[in-house]
């Protein structure tokens, strides 16, 4: 396999999965969201690594992983994710995960809910319905830039030749997912209840592509979770409020209490679901 606490990869299901590993203890896997890949971590890995295992992977068909040409659906990256778990002998993790790879890990632990430990959900907005997630692979420099408009508090046009250039690399996968979604393939609307891990939800304030009333009732539908809103910050809270994050999911893995009721505003009664 390779080395601890650099880049490496492992086969699974006879495709090369890159990922990093790096600290000690109890394992900790970090899901990175649709169209982008594992070093979107990379402000909250290390410090998180401090007291835990911390496993990285880019998913099947992004960043340094293979990319085959198959019909990807949320499924995929389950299995995937399984094999993952094997080929590092992980007995048991908690998961982090960022947007769409909610739906990945939710979906991860209803059906293998002895190999979870705890959940945290970043951004997660697409549990229910894929309708709009096309945004998510923009084919343009302009739709990038709208896309970031949407998702960051503060736009910035470096960031958004960034996201474009990761649409360029993962592209088929990206839009083979978001097909697979607007089938309604994997979804998770009426199965949240049937989770029963400690479970956190984290939302940035100024998400615009996935508003923050989406986490009221992500939490309204998994019983005993609970919720951060963390102010000036938008949809990818680990790379714009990165010590913010890490020392709230340092909190909530270490079974300590984090939850806040949410405070709406006005301009946040209208969501997409």
């Amino acid at each position: 396999m390779g080395r601890k606490g650099g880049g490496t990869s492992l086969r699974i299901f006879g495709q090369r999965i890159h990922f990093t590993e790096t600290g000690n203890g109890p394992a900790l896997i970090l899901l990175h969201g649709l169209g982008s890949e594992s070093s979107e971590w990379a402000r909250v890995s290390g410090p998180l690594a401090r007291k835990r295992r911390v496993v990285t992977p880019d998913q099947i068909g992004f960043g340094q992983s293979d990319k085959p040409f198959v019909r990807y659906r949320i499924g995929t990256l389950v299995s995937f994710l399984e094999g993952l778990y094997q080929e590092l002998k992980i007995d048991r993790a908690s998961i982090a995960a960022h947007g769409v790879s909610g739906t990945v890990a939710a979906a991860f632990t209803l059906a293998y809910p002895q190999l979870v430990e705890r959940l945290v959900l970043i951004g997660a907005g697409f549990l229910y319905n894929g309708q709009n997630a096309s945004v998510l692979n923009p084919a343009t420099r302009d739709e990038a830039r709208r896309l970031v408009t949407l998702a960051r508090y503060e736009a910035d046009a470096l960031v958004a030749d960034q996201v474009f250039a990761e649409s360029m690399r993962s592209g088929f996968a990206n839009q083979a997912l978001i097909e697979s979604m607007g089938r309604g393939e994997d979804l998770l609307d009426g199965r949240l209840s049937g989770l029963r891990h400690s479970t956190l939800i984290v939302w940035g304030r100024e998400d615009r592509l996935t508003p923050v009333a989406i986490a009221e009732r992500v939490h309204a539908d998994i019983a005993g979770s609970q919720v951060v809103i963390l102010e000036r910050c938008g949809h990818a809270p680990h790379q714009e409020q990165p010590e913010q994050l890490t020392a709230v999911v340092d909190k909530f893995l270490a079974g300590g209490a984090v939850h806040q009721r949410i405070r709406k505003r006005r301009d946040e009664e209208n969501v997409w679901f």
